[in-house]
């Protein structure tokens, strides 16, 4: 083990290419999960975890972004906008998406069945969990929104109580996060947040994991964290291998979170600055694309189930290459084509308000 690691790369601000680079192997190992037929049938049993890396990928990212900003005076609203621009419009592309895919190609003609699926969309946009459904989800129409809803929650939590995050009031907060963390584990509960039987334990299932983020985040932005000389490998082929595995809970579950994605979020950054050209061009574009591949791969299987495949295409892994690309192909689409000029366009108007209420605002 080299020393401390310096706080950035140089030249990078911001960005954390390998961390981008693991968001999208989770993205992807998370798509395979759903629908493991067209894959392998027993791989990926434990990518449900994935989404527990995404939370602690996103307390890190949050706290490195906003711990100074939120300090320098930036108010909650602007937090919340940021975060509004950032993630709601390919919420919405997602559920208006999956909304026309079930109108078309589930020929739902009875003025009924529409009525239900424009609610489904409103609420959805919304944030707004259902919990009638019978199949228990609380987002019918792209399910993967639950963990939108609970990373929402808790960054603004987070935004909201920043000021007071530090010291012994933060390591209760930790504490009492893993507590309530491990108590369903270990009770054998469902992973919360998915269906309705288990929503409120999403609030347990995310604490924590984002915390461990944030307290991550400011080890590193100290220079306190260790440097490594492990190869850059080493941290996707580790969490390739967690997710991998046949499904598991109880106390292993709970090493994989207390332990291993920690322990592969600081080799991940210990070991940026070995990152080949290579490296960098591929963890880039997979971390691009790790946000819209997780939100639209849903209705991508949808689509795919309903069309007649030929003989040639095998189930597996035939159709499940198809489901890659074409998920890959609409991400991209959906990025460049939407996604972007949109947060442009929003970020525009969110600049010309704030100057507007600077005018506004009394000497």
């Amino acid at each position: 083990m080299s020393n401390a690691m310096p706080t950035r790369p140089p030249g990078q601000g911001e960005h954390f290419q390998l961390l981008d680079g693991l968001r999208g192997i989770a993205a992807i190992a998370v798509m395979i999960s759903h629908h493991r037929p067209w894959y392998a049938p027993a791989g990926f049993a434990s990518a449900y975890l994935a989404v527990d890396f995404f939370f602690m990928l996103s307390g890190f990212v949050i706290a490195y972004v906003y711990d100074r900003r939120l300090e320098a005076g930036m108010g909650f609203p602007q937090f919340l906008a940021s975060r509004i621009i950032r993630l709601w419009p390919l919420i919405m592309l997602s559920l208006v998406l999956a909304g026309v895919l079930h109108l078309v190609l589930a020929e739902a003609e009875a003025s009924g069945e529409v009525a239900a699926i424009v609610q489904l969309v409103v609420l959805g946009c919304f944030l707004i969990p259902m919990f009638g459904a019978a199949n228990g989800l609380v987002y019918p129409l792209n399910n993967n929104i639950w963990s939108l809803f609970f990373e929402i929650t808790i960054n603004l939590i987070y935004a909201a109580v920043a000021r007071w995050l530090v010291g012994r009031v933060f390591m209760a907060v930790l504490a009492v996060s893993a507590v309530a963390y491990a108590v369903p584990v270990l009770l054998g509960f469902d992973p919360g947040g998915i269906k309705a039987h288990v929503f409120w334990l999403g609030f347990a299932r995310v604490a924590f994991p984002f915390f461990v983020g944030v307290g991550m985040s400011r080890l590193h932005r100290s220079g306190r964290m260790p440097g490594s000389s492990l190869p850059w490998l080493a941290a996707p082929l580790l969490l390739l291998l967690i997710l991998v595995l046949p499904r598991f809970g109880g106390p292993l579950q709970l090493a994989a979170i207390f332990l291993l994605f920690p322990l592969i979020i600081w080799l991940g950054l210990a070991c940026e600055a070995r990152l080949p050209r290579w490296g960098l061009l591929v963890s880039r574009e997979a971390g691009r694309l790790s946000y819209p591949v997780y939100l639209l791969h849903m209705p991508v299987y949808f689509l795919l189930e309903h069309i007649g495949w030929p003989v040639w295409i095998p189930q597996m892994p035939g159709r499940g290459i198809v489901a890659l690309i074409v998920a890959a192909g609409l991400s991209y689409i959906a990025l460049f084509g939407f996604d972007e000029p949109v947060r442009r366009s929003l970020r525009r108007l969110a600049a010309r308000a704030g100057r507007g209420r600077a005018v506004r605002s009394p000497t």
